[in-house]
């Protein structure tokens, strides 16, 4: 179709014998068959990140002329409400936690959740956002596996709520990273603290149309 992109040699799959086709071309090696394919504003290093990313998730890069002109793809969509945030795995809140890479389109929030196990001593779950360039704004809130309402503090953040969920958001102005932490008990004495974490990321008011990376970080 029209919009879908990544099959630089020009045979209608994307798959990593377009990546490998990708690398030549940058190497001098051969040129592309389908060169407007290439996901992003060009055939370049940053197109094979792009359809690595793609083929990962098992969905092709877009390639459509709104995209393409904003030099923006975004991996994880549709992630765009609570309900169909992106599942970024179970971690231990006694482990690393992780991160990934994403793009915010003009007019675009994104939506991520991640289940938090209570292995330690304290329940802190936290998220990161941080980007080169652009005022993006971080929100976090917990839904505890119990059942209960999580009672929280937050440690970085201001306290909100989302459809009865309590949670914190960071609005920082400017480049500077949003980061969002709480301290979280779940029920009485004894229950677990074991939670799904919603992660929102989305613009600042002032920030212009144009796509921009950023890099989310989040564990306990």
């Amino acid at each position: 179709e029209a919009c879908e992109g990544g099959y630089v040699n020009g045979d209608g799959v994307t798959d990593l014998v377009d990546v490998a086709g990708l690398q030549r071309h940058l190497a001098g090696l051969e040129s592309l068959a389908a060169p407007a394919k290439c996901p992003g504003d060009a055939c370049d290093a940053t197109s094979i990140g792009l359809l690595r990313q793609a083929l990962a998730d098992e969905a092709p890069p877009a390639t459509c002329a709104a995209a393409s002109a904003l030099a923006c793809f975004d991996p994880f969509e549709a992630n765009d409400a609570r309900a169909a945030s992106r599942y970024l795995g179970s971690h231990s809140d006694a482990g690393t936690g992780g991160s990934i890479v994403a793009t915010l389109p003009p007019g675009d929030d994104d939506w991520f959740s991640f289940r938090l196990v209570d292995d330690a001593g304290s329940f802190e779950p936290f998220a990161v956002v941080s980007t080169p360039a652009a005022d993006y704004d971080a929100c976090f809130y917990i839904d505890c596996d119990s059942g209960d309402t999580a009672s929280i503090d937050c440690l970085a953040g201001q306290p909100a709520s989302v459809d009865g969920v309590p949670g914190c958001c960071s609005t920082t102005g400017g480049i500077a990273n949003d980061s969002v932490e709480a301290s979280v008990t779940c029920g009485g004495f004894g229950t677990p603290e074991d939670s799904t974490i919603y992660v929102r990321v989305f613009r600042a008011s002032s920030v212009p149309a144009a796509c921009g990376p950023y890099t989310l970080e989040f564990g306990g």
